[in-house]
């Protein structure tokens, strides 16, 4: 017999037991069977609604488990434009015969027989760095020697720098110990500046 249903199908025999016995004038015996079986079902009832009850108790809190899980880390790709730029080393016990093309920073300890090209990145001729070719870049910092023409937005001769040659830039600096011999221009500006600028000055003869 199934326990759930044990009170409910012993009330109704009981119920059919007092019946039985009412039919055959066992009044007194037929009634209190009929109440124990009244008690018997009202019980059976009532363990039905606990069971639901804590039921729908236990249903709730695995739920709540459920949404309170906190949601997985989701790894997060590095964007194309954050990944650095890269760097080219030319040791201090490297000689390099021919022309150089380079992206990023290009350091240079060794010696370098040959153009350089870097115009969208830097070029850093160390201390004990020797370049006989033209160079071009954006920025030009130098520390050691260089023989021959250098074009950069920006010319940074350091202490121990000497460059022998002809330069063209936009900003030249020179600090105490580096030396220069040779030619040097600036670099002109775009031609929509100087387009602009002449507008303006022409405006303003105009106006006077």
């Amino acid at each position: 017999m199934y326990l759930p249903y044990l009170s409910l199908n012993a009330a109704l025999v009981l119920w059919l037991t007092s019946l039985i016995l009412w039919l055959c004038q066992w009044d007194r015996t037929a009634l209190l069977i009929s109440i124990f079986a009244a008690l018997l079902l009202l019980l059976h009832f009532v363990k039905r609604d606990i069971t639901a009850m804590f039921g729908k108790e236990k249903n709730s809190a695995r739920i709540e488990k459920i949404t309170a899980a906190p949601p997985l880390p989701v790894a997060k790709t590095p964007d194309a434009a954050e990944s650095p730029q890269a760097n080219t080393v030319i040791a201090g016990d490297v000689r390099f015969d021919g022309n150089i093309s380079a992206t990023g920073t290009l350091y240079i300890h060794g010696r370098v027989y040959g153009n350089i090209e870097a115009a969208d990145g830097m070029v850093k001729i160390m201390r004990s760095g020797y370049v006989e070719g033209n160079i071009t870049a954006r920025e030009l910092v130098i520390d050691g020697a260089v023989l021959g023409q250098c074009r950069a937005e920006t010319i940074d001769i350091q202490e121990h720098g000497n460059i022998t040659g002809a330069i063209a830039y936009r900003s030249l600096a020179i600090k105490r110990g580096g030396t220069f011999s040779g030619q040097a221009e600036t670099i002109a500006e775009a031609a929509d500046n100087v387009v602009e600028m002449v507008s303006e000055k022409e405006a303003v003869v105009q106006e006077a």
